[in-house]
């Protein structure tokens, strides 16, 4: 089904525009909007390559993928936006904390439906689902911020 691949690189994109928006937000830096774009693009790129090309592929041990993820953060994020080493962890950790809360809240949405994490990996729609209301979360937390 090709269909699957898109959706979730598309997730991943879109995860990585709001994750680093609301991260950039919080330690106070306006990133330019090419840049912005760009660095969000290569991110979601290299998440998916990871986790849904490199991950099955390789059979990576769970968590080795987030580490390594959190270190290509880092990279990208000195890259695009110059930022001090200290701002650049600092960012990196918001952006990976809000993750890991957001999903764990959403794991919590689906398992009062009666729904576990092999059955929402396993499910197109589940899957799909939980993705959505992540971007929704994300888009209510950067909306809270710019209001503030």
């Amino acid at each position: 089904m090709i269909l699957k691949p898109i959706v979730k690189f598309s997730y991943y994109i879109i995860e990585s525009f709001f994750l680093s928006k609301i991260s950039l937000r919080l330690i106070g830096h306006q990133a330019k909007r090419r840049q912005f774009f760009l660095f969000s693009f290569l991110f979601g790129l290299a998440t998916f390559l990871l986790r849904e090309v490199l991950f099955p592929l390789w059979e990576i041990p769970v968590g080795i993928h987030t580490i390594i993820l959190f270190i290509i953060n880092i990279a990208l994020l000195k890259l695009f936006f110059r930022l001090n080493f200290y701002m650049v962890i600092i960012c990196d950790l918001f952006h990976f904390s809000f993750a890991i809360i957001l999903d764990t809240i959403n794991m919590w949405f689906f398992a009062l439906m009666g729904i576990d994490a092999p059955q929402i990996l396993a499910s197109f729609l589940f899957s799909t689902l939980f993705c959505l209301i992540n971007i929704i979360y994300y888009a209510v937390i950067l909306y809270i911020l710019k209001k503030t």
